[in-house]
């Protein structure tokens, strides 16, 4: 699996990366702090699952939403500090939407469940 994280280095993009490496099926991680590169690795790679901290997007939320989706459905995490941000990700459709100061380990169950998900539809989307 490709995974692509778009958030500015300190802790949270550091526990991102340390939740994916700790996972034996994410071969490659891509780190990147701006939504433009964030939106050209994803043309470029097609990752499995996108994780953004939304503090990396100055504005723009729904546009880049709505960019990185049509790019490549894949899951998408979303990191968000405000409740307002919250609200939009999710009407936007971003797959899970977690508010700041969640535990590393609850952040590990979604990232872990939404990777299950993802998994399960694309073998049964290759059975066809």
């Amino acid at each position: 699996m490709l995974a692509l994280i778009l958030a500015r280095p300190g802790p949270i993009c550091d526990g991102l990366v340390a939740l994916l490496r700790a996972r034996p099926d994410v071969r490659k991680i891509v780190q990147t702090t701006g939504p433009i590169d964030a939106l050209d690795f994803a043309q470029t790679i097609h990752p499995d699952i996108t994780l953004v901290h939304t503090s990396s997007l100055s504005q723009g939320l729904v546009s880049f939403i709505t960019q990185i989706k049509k790019i490549c459905d894949n899951p998408l995490l979303m990191i968000v500090a405000r409740e307002e941000d919250r609200k939009t990700a999710i009407t936007q459709g971003a797959d899970i939407v977690i508010m700041e100061g969640l535990s590393s380990e609850k952040l590990a169950i979604h990232i872990s469940t939404l990777l299950q998900q993802y998994s399960e539809t694309k073998s049964v989307e290759f059975a066809e």
